[in-house]
């Protein structure tokens, strides 16, 4: 008879560290979700500066989602955009303008309002552009209201069935010596291209100079020396192109019939890609020469 009143102590006591700790636990997660903070991933579901649609009527090809890493202590963070298969990486700032609490999303400081709750699902974000006066005419410019509602953030890695790989592909290869052409200006850029055995295809444009950072994902299938791929957002429209080694087992791409998403020009030209081990030293060359062109 005593050992079952200690054995029901016991569970009592049990039962109420489980209690404590499952209440100690479910305080802080519905501290953590229902804080109003942009940390997290959001859908831009309205936007005065496109055709408006309702978030359910614009296709997924078109939407666009805003990611931000939590801030450090001076209210500095990093966030991506993804938008049509195109993942881009920034950094922010928050901070205060007479009381009013502001984002700097890298050009103008926003007003920011955040409501909802993360743990209920509605959690939106204003972003208030202000009021502007056009320099040249005087006219004045009404502010705009962007909305962020919460959400998931794509998934443009997942892996895709119908597709074939070449083993020789599966690296990273990367040209450095691309460039894009702005009035007299030649803008030097790195270009890496990685075959994944997913059969997916990431191409990673990056340059100090444009202030870029940003990733494309392809679906691609691969077989003898031809590639076909297309945007992960837009599997109708197809690019093709064929595809050799030279003697260094470098890529030599050609038949290129693609169009960049961020230059407009070829994904793969005529460029030769390397792998890391083999990519040679870009030319040294210092002040306007590196830009000027005839």
């Amino acid at each position: 008879m005593k050992e079952k009143k200690q054995y029901k102590k016991k569970r009592i006591i049990i039962l109420s560290v489980i209690l404590v700790v499952l209440t100690a636990v479910g305080i802080t997660l519905y501290f953590y979700l229902s804080k109003r903070t942009f940390t997290g991933a959001w859908e831009l579901t309205v936007n005065p500066e496109a055709t408006q649609s309702t978030a359910d009527e614009v296709p997924e090809s078109e939407k666009a989602y805003y990611v931000f890493d939590e801030p450090d202590k001076y209210g500095e963070g990093s966030y991506r955009t993804y938008y049509g298969g195109g993942v881009e990486h920034f950094t922010y700032e928050l901070l205060e303008e007479d009381g009013v609490d502001k984002i700097n999303l890298g050009s103008v400081n926003l007003e920011y309002k955040i409501t909802g709750s993360r743990l209920f699902g509605n959690a939106k974000i204003e972003l208030i552009y202000p009021e502007q006066t056009d320099e040249s005419t005087g006219e004045k410019i009404e502010s705009i209201v962007y909305v962020l509602e919460q959400a998931g953030a794509p998934d443009y890695e997942s892996s895709y069935d119908d597709f074939q790989t070449d083993s020789s592909l599966l690296n990273k290869w990367t040209s450095n010596e691309r460039t894009v052409s702005y009035y007299y200006y030649e803008i030097p850029y790195v270009q890496s291209i990685e075959f994944k055995d997913s059969g997916i295809m990431v191409v990673h444009y990056k340059s100090e100079d444009l202030a870029l950072d940003r990733y494309m994902y392809y679906a691609y299938s691969a077989n003898n020396g031809e590639l076909t791929f297309s945007v992960v957002t837009d599997k109708e429209t197809k690019y093709t192109a064929t595809y050799d080694f030279d003697a260094d087992g470098n890529i030599i791409f050609s038949d290129d019939t693609s169009v960049s998403a961020v230059f407009g020009d070829n994904i793969f030209g005529y460029f030769t890609y390397y792998t890391e081990e083999n990519l040679p030293e870009p030319e040294e060359v210092s002040g306007d020469e590196q830009y000027f062109t005839e």
